[in-house]
């Protein structure tokens, strides 16, 4: 086989990324003009093939991030050190960032409040906007802005993966420092545990579910993409951009969109073919980008441009209409961006912060002994990477195991407590319910019988009813007394191999001032059984 690999067609700018950027940007646009202008999505031809599992933006995004793994990998390998790896991000990211949150504050908010312009410039919501800059966190609102809209009050909603984004390339200088960027198959490793997260989230309990305002699901899902592209750079001298393989990858991206499993197999299939066509040869379109890259403007502006035009037509209107008139009118927004604020921005990346060479050949020397001594440690072949891949995947499997039977204290994996169990003391026989709470049970074959015992104590007067609840039916009315026991023998109506039991008390007990423990509770759990 003749093919070029992608690690020999890489090198400059002779590709067609920018091309697949701007047309995943307008995607975007096109996505985002269902909810956007009408409301309703369900016409969105990604959502409409996919079964709903799927939209165009998303799509989109995923695009983004692959490219953006291959591309920032590379940047990090051939920055010079790290002063310049993080000044060409900051300037890629947040000049044209912060234009676009000055202009949606300054020029689309005052077009478009309902406050009169005294009460919008001295409102106080109107510069937390602009603490956007920052992206932890994000601030969505302007007073008084698109109040009337289908999709009320969001300004710019699509800023929501810029901070994932940089998490991503923090990640990568991470990687690249303590030198896992050297060893592939550690990277594969991320790749996989990303993938098996993915394919088994529900089963998989964290008590962490959100860190500095992010969603770790969906920090793991785009990580996924980023990790796709990084494996494709670090792989590019392996990987040839062949047209059969092509072939191939667009025939089970197809059936799946038709059939299911679109969203999990464009990792690997959607993924080689961002790179065919980016770096294919025969496919002369680098030249689309030589009056500039217009890919992150339209992605900046487009929200709050398309939540403009829905409200000059009177809050609401058709999906296509939305599309065609943001489109024009972002990409001219677009492209001033790009010739004022970015293109200026990107050419102070010529200018070092690092001039002392002797300390930049002190890091260097020490670097070097570093990689030397990990190369030592770290000789990862095959059969001790699946070794360990196994052994890691199996302790996770077995610390997420769902029990059958619940008796207090238990200790084992605390992520099966969802809702308002109270903190629990090792070595109480019992666990503290706050109104509703619920713990996630696994039944064993042939199981059919929910067991519940605890106890109301005397004082709560004011709880007198139990709800239960097996994945969110109603199976169970009990009616209870304050100082009697809680005991519950009910038929569960799933037969599903998990299942969340929720326990739902009418009322909870305020404790009065005297009292020494001033928590609000309900009642307390002693054991939950499937049997």
């Amino acid at each position: 086989m003749n093919d070029r690999t992608i690690g020999q067609l890489a090198n400059g700018r002779n590709n067609n990324l920018d091309l697949i950027r701007f047309i995943a940007a307008t995607m975007v646009i096109y996505s985002h003009s269902f909810p956007l202008g009408s409301g309703d999505n369900s016409r969105e031809i990604i959502f409409l093939l996919s079964g709903g599992k799927w939209d165009a933006g998303a799509l989109a995004v995923a695009t983004f991030f692959v490219i953006s793994g291959f591309l920032i990998t590379q940047s990090y390998e051939r920055s010079r050190n790290l002063s310049n790896y993080f000044k060409a991000r900051f300037l890629r990211i947040f000049p044209g960032l912060a234009v676009a949150l000055l202009f949606s504050a300054f020029v689309i908010g005052p077009s478009f409040t309902s406050l009169t312009l005294k009460e919008y410039f001295f409102h106080s919501q109107t510069y937390v906007y602009l603490k956007s800059v920052f992206l932890f966190p994000l601030r969505w609102n302007l007073p008084g802005v698109f109040e009337a809209n289908i999709y009320k009050g969001a300004v710019n909603g699509s800023l929501w993966t810029i901070p994932f984004e940089v998490i991503c390339y923090l990640i990568v200088v991470f990687l690249g420092i303590i030198g896992f960027l050297r060893y592939k198959k550690i990277v594969l490793f991320l790749f996989v545990g990303c993938f098996y997260y993915y394919l088994f989230q529900a089963t998989i309990s964290i008590e962490i579910t959100h860190i500095f305002g992010l969603e770790i699901n969906k920090m793991i899902e785009l990580f996924w993409y980023f990790s796709v592209g990084m494996l494709i750079y670090l792989y590019r001298n392996f990987i040839p951009l062949n047209k059969y393989l092509a072939m191939i990858c667009i025939i089970m991206l197809s059936v799946s969109l038709l059939f299911g499993g679109f969203k999990e197999l464009f990792v690997f299939f959607g993924s080689y073919l961002i790179f065919y066509f980016g770096f294919n040869s025969q496919i002369k379109l680098s030249s689309f980008s030589k009056y500039g890259d217009f890919s992150y403007g339209l992605y900046i502006y487009a929200f709050p441009v398309q939540q403009s035009v829905t409200y000059l037509f009177g809050g609401k209107m058709t999906a296509e209409l939305n599309f065609i008139i943001s489109f024009f009118i972002t990409l001219i927004l677009a492209v001033f961006s790009w010739h004022l604020i970015e293109k200026h921005a990107l050419k102070l990346k010529k200018f070092s912060l690092l001039k002392n060479n002797d300390s930049e050949n002190i890091l260097k020397k020490i670097k070097k002994n570093y990689y030397l001594y990990l190369d030592k440690i770290i000789k990862i072949n095959w059969i001790t990477f699946l070794i360990i891949f196994v052994m890691f995947f199996a302790s996770i499997i077995h610390y997420n195991q769902k029990p059958s039977i619940i008796t207090f204290p238990y200790v084992k994996n605390n992520g099966i407590f969802k809702g308002s169990w109270l903190l629990q003391n090792a070595t109480e026989p019992y666990r503290w319910i706050n109104k509703s709470a619920t713990i996630i049970l696994s039944r064993p074959e042939q199981a059919r019988t929910l067991i519940v015992e605890g106890f109301v104590p005397e004082t709560f007067i004011e709880i007198n009813q139990l709800k239960v609840f097996a994945n969110d039916q109603q199976i169970l009315e009990v009616e209870l007394k304050s100082g009697h026991p809680i005991t519950v023998n009910s038929l569960l109506p799933t037969s599903d191999r998990q299942v969340q039991i929720r326990l739902q008390f009418n009322d909870s007990h305020k404790p009065k001032t005297s009292e020494p423990d001033q928590r609000e509770m309900s009642a307390l759990i002693s054991r939950i059984e499937i049997k």
